[in-house]
């Protein structure tokens, strides 16, 4: 073999271990992110489920009009969207 043929290799060893370093590093990034994510996922769900509460307690006597129906159908529309994120980012 030339010496060329060693640097190529050597070369091409090089670019595999920082590659390997670099995603080394970036695994716990990713968690770190995903878990961030899904923290503020669960939060916001635990807003809407208040919020609901809060409607249900308010509006206990008018709780099948129209305007009530519609709130709390928009509130379970936000409420499955944040389950299914929260599922995809578990």
């Amino acid at each position: 073999m030339d010496p060329k043929d060693y640097l190529t290799i050597a070369i091409s060893v090089v670019a595999l271990v920082v590659s390997l370093v670099s995603l080394a590093q970036k695994v716990p990034e990713n968690r770190r992110t995903i878990r961030n994510q899904l923290t503020d996922v669960i939060g916001k769900l635990n807003t809407i489920n208040a919020e609901a509460r809060k409607l249900e307690i308010e509006r206990a006597v008018d709780r099948h009009s129209p305007e009530v129906n519609g709130t709390f159908s928009f509130l379970n529309d936000q409420r499955s969207f944040l389950v299914r994120q929260a599922v995809f980012l578990a």
